[in-house]
């Protein structure tokens, strides 16, 4: 009967000894292990940044460039108001200086050209609705297109995240079974004495 317990006392003796041997090089493991997984987290975290920043800098000249079409766009219809002033006033003094000579046509004549010029304004309000209508359109486009990458990107961080810690939470319950084994194995080696 001694024998048998010397026997195993001898066994699990060796199973400690191989269990402390073995221990700190996968504790070191695991943390080598983590500690690779931040530094690849950190990396890809700054480069999405970058590449975040590089995109919102190329919106913002685009937004830039748009804003300055569209001030082009009013500058033009500024001078265009001012050109059709300037050719109703002309208008005007023609009507009145040859308004002795044809009162029977003076009617056609206002009408027609005061057609002309509302057409024109129309023509020109419906452009310029049109031109805003598009930025508008195209910075929705824009705004949404910014907002679904800035989504990929937190799913993306998200999932290294949740992988990271399933890792951490394998390697911790290794650990634990380790140390389980060897609080077994001293509780055992108690018993035994």
């Amino acid at each position: 009967m001694e024998g048998r317990l010397l026997e195993r006392l001898e066994k699990l003796e060796g199973i400690v000894e191989t269990t402390v041997q073995v221990l700190p090089p996968l504790v070191q493991d695991l943390s080598r292990r983590i500690d690779t997984l931040r530094e690849e987290v950190k990396a890809e975290l700054r480069e999405t940044r970058a590449h975040l920043e590089n995109r919102i800098g190329f919106l913002e000249e685009r937004l830039a460039r748009a804003e300055n079409k569209l001030d082009l766009i009013q500058q033009a219809h500024a001078y265009l108001e001012n050109q059709l002033q300037q050719a109703r006033d002309e208008l005007g003094a023609r009507l009145e200086r040859i308004k002795g000579e044809l009162e029977t046509h003076i009617g056609q004549a206002r009408a027609e050209p005061e057609t002309r010029i509302a057409k024109t304004e129309e023509r020109l309000e419906a452009q310029i609705v049109q031109v805003r209508t598009d930025l508008e359109t195209r910075i929705a486009k824009t705004e949404e297109n910014l907002q679904a990458q800035i989504a990929q990107v937190a799913a993306k961080a998200e999932a290294i995240r949740m992988e990271v810690r399933t890792e951490i939470n394998t390697a911790f319950n290794k650990a634990i079974l380790v140390f389980t084994a060897i609080g077994v194995v001293l509780a055992l080696l108690t018993l035994l004495r």
